[in-house]
């Protein structure tokens, strides 16, 4: 049973995994890279192809005679920039970013699992983190100010008359 509650909690923050524990952490680690990988490596292969014809047919419309001169241009250069393509894929694309992302999430989860330390989403437990500590804090400043306000009334009217 953990780990089947393994498979589905493990992105989660740790403090909500609830007992769940063993190679059920291994397993949906290496789905979630598996499946955010693969789709990656999809996504980019048909963006990376597109870019390259486009790369392509410029270079080839660039290589041929200069109109007005009859030189040929040299269009070499302009294939370089298909080493950019990933780049590109990153920065303008939506589900390269999440993929990528769920990606590096996956290859984190599965380190903390192999070193002995398994913990769940890091951007996920950043942020619990935060909302936790900070959810905690306002709660302690406002038992406190509240106890205060009760001493304060719960004193007699006569005590600071002396």
């Amino acid at each position: 049973m953990a780990r089947i509650l393994a498979l589905f909690v493990t992105f989660l923050p740790r403090r909500y995994w609830r007992g769940a524990h063993g190679v059920g952490i291994l397993i949906s680690g290496l789905l979630q890279l598996g499946i955010a990988g693969g789709a990656l490596v999809s996504n980019y292969s048909r963006f990376a192809s597109s870019v390259s014809d486009t790369v392509a047919e410029v270079t080839i419309e660039a290589a041929e005679s200069d109109p007005t001169t009859g030189r040929k241009i040299q269009a070499g250069h302009a294939m370089a920039l298909g080493a950019l393509t990933p780049i590109g894929f990153v920065m303008t694309s939506k589900s390269g970013r999440l993929l990528l992302y769920l990606v590096i999430s996956a290859i984190v989860r599965l380190f903390g699992y192999a070193t002995d330390h398994p913990w769940g989403d890091p951007l996920l437990t950043f942020v619990d983190d935060i909302l936790h500590d900070g959810l905690n804090s306002i709660g302690r400043r406002g038992r406190s100010g509240l106890r205060a306000v009760q001493s304060w009334w719960r004193r007699a009217p006569g005590e600071d008359d002396s």
